[in-house]
């Protein structure tokens, strides 16, 4: 299998526009961005994370603070890649 470099652009806090997402919405993201990532993971791809997803995203922050989603990733290796 081809392993494929992946930018998710979809945790840009650009992307998802200048607003912050009322609490009843960041739930439902959340679980939905966490199902992409998991997605690409599961396919063998790699995801190249920018330092401003990492510092600016919401979701992000909220899914890497899940020590389900961290067990997840860890049996992933290749898939999480900081740019």
């Amino acid at each position: 299998m081809i392993e494929r470099h992946i930018y998710a652009h979809w945790l840009d806090p650009d992307y998802l526009g200048k607003h912050v997402l009322p609490n009843d919405q960041l739930h439902e993201r959340r679980r939905q961005f966490d199902a992409f990532l998991k997605m690409h993971a599961i396919a063998g791809d790699c995801m190249h994370i920018s330092d401003v997803q990492l510092i600016e995203s919401r979701v992000l922050l909220l899914s890497f603070a899940d020590s389900g989603f961290r067990l997840f990733i860890d049996k992933h290796r290749n898939f999480r890649q900081a740019l």
